[in-house]
């Protein structure tokens, strides 16, 4: 082989190595944070007390505080307009409105936003889910949602203490979803 040969296959090689590294580095990065019913990186700590939460509602911008004057449990779920899963889940998230609101269960359900108001009013169109879908700053969106994950949740007791955490579909998740009565054989709960 000669030099010049052996100098144009390195040339070639070198580059393609180095963008094989970044790549693979890439994929171990997302699958760390894909739900595979792992520990979620950057979860927020169970039996943490967390302040009151603070946002405004996407439907008519009235400042909403959920805190332990309340004495109600919440729900608190993370949804991002540029993510599809988000969306797929948004019939599921009616339903445990509807379940809430019609069995009288002491309960709160707050769905917070990521994106701006326009987009998220967009992917909710004229979904009943406007009224529980709350904007608030990153940094109040952090202490309660430290690695910025969606569709995520996060369970807190009446004193605001995490009970559950983590993607949306786990076995918590599913076993809240049957304990309301919102399951997806629960269909239009008196709408």
């Amino acid at each position: 082989m000669s030099d010049a040969l052996v100098h144009l296959s390195l040339l070639v090689l070198v580059p393609a190595t180095v963008l094989n590294l970044f790549l693979l580095i890439r994929i171990i990065k997302i699958l760390q944070i894909a739900d595979l019913g792992l520990h979620v990186a950057g979860q927020t700590p169970l039996g943490k007390t967390l302040p009151a939460i603070r946002g405004e509602t996407i439907a008519t911008g009235e400042a909403v505080t959920h805190d332990t004057e309340t004495g109600l449990a919440c729900v608190v779920v993370f949804i991002a307009a540029a993510c599809p899963k988000c969306k797929s889940k948004l019939p599921e998230l009616e339903r445990i409105d509807r379940a809430i609101e019609t069995n009288g269960h002491a309960l709160a359900l707050w769905i917070v936003g990521v994106g701006t108001r326009r987009q998220l009013i967009h992917i909710l169109k004229s979904n009943r889910l406007a009224h529980r879908t709350l904007i608030m700053p990153r940094t109040e969106r952090k202490r309660l949602n430290p690695g910025d994950a969606s569709p995520y949740y996060v369970f807190l007791n009446g004193e605001m203490v995490v009970e559950a955490c983590n993607y949306l579909g786990d076995e918590n998740w599913t076993a809240f979803v049957d304990q309301i009565g919102a399951g997806p054989d629960a269909g239009d709960v008196a709408a």
